[in-house]
């Protein structure tokens, strides 16, 4: 039996007890990129998708509704790009670049909380709460640009079953922001690492669902195109 009051005096021991439920730094470490498939349901549609992120800091994302291409968007080097039928390619400002870092950035792809403190993230455990009859360990990050977000450990697992912050839901769409929790369920595991299956997302304040991802399939470590994340008609084709 753990110790919850110890673990509660310790960071260090509930960020290694987290690590090892989700697969250990060391199994996290070996993945350089991956890609999910994706279906996306938000309130009046559900869209397909295809996300693919690399560790070094480049990523995509491509939706496809009713067999068509109908948004991508992007980050390479810093700058991120966006594609519709209508517009074509444009140029997003620093927001939504940073807004499509913080994917990379944060646990659960290709970091654990650990390896994400160790890369310069703040890392404060703030205290236990309750989600019903479940008890969590809330903890808040802050990466080095300033961004927080509270993640929701279970005592009993160890894993990361919530996850809370103040943002836009689809920056490059709708700068509206609202304080967003994601929860999470299901499993796949991959290479040793715990990918979840399903995260839905609800205005914290309201109680309304804001949409609900499921993940089909997880890969990692795939052969990516050249060009692949940069901002040109070639970069649509293929690998989807």
């Amino acid at each position: 039996m753990l110790n919850i009051d110890a673990i509660a005096q310790d960071l260090d021991t509930l960020l290694e007890l987290n690590s090892s439920a989700h697969g250990g730094s060391e199994n996290f470490a070996r993945i350089e990129n991956v890609r999910y498939l994706l279906t996306i349901s938000e309130p009046g549609f559900e869209v397909f998708g295809t996300y693919v992120a690399t560790r070094q800091g480049s990523m995509r994302i491509d939706i496809k509704a009713n067999g068509q291409q109908v948004f991508s968007e992007g980050l390479r080097d810093g700058q991120a790009w966006q594609w519709t039928p209508d517009g074509g390619y444009t140029k997003q400002d620093e927001a939504a670049a940073a807004a499509l870092q913080h994917g990379i950035d944060l646990p659960g792809r290709f970091f654990t909380l650990q390896q994400v403190r160790e890369r310069g993230a703040t890392i404060t455990l703030l205290g236990a709460v309750r989600d019903g009859e479940h008890a969590q360990w809330q903890l808040r990050i802050v990466l080095p640009d300033g961004f927080s977000r509270d993640y929701f450990v279970d005592q009993e697992t160890n894993r990361i079953v919530r996850e809370r912050d103040y943002r836009a839901f689809h920056p490059t769409l709708d700068s509206t922001r609202q304080t967003i929790e994601t929860h999470l369920d299901g499993e796949m595991w991959l290479g040793g690492v715990l990918h979840f299956t399903r995260s839905r997302n609800v205005n914290a304040e309201t109680g309304n669902w804001l949409g609900t991802t499921h993940v089909q399939s997880v890969k990692h470590n795939i052969n990516i195109p050249e060009g692949y994340f940069q901002p040109r008609s070639e970069a649509l084709e293929g690998n989807n």
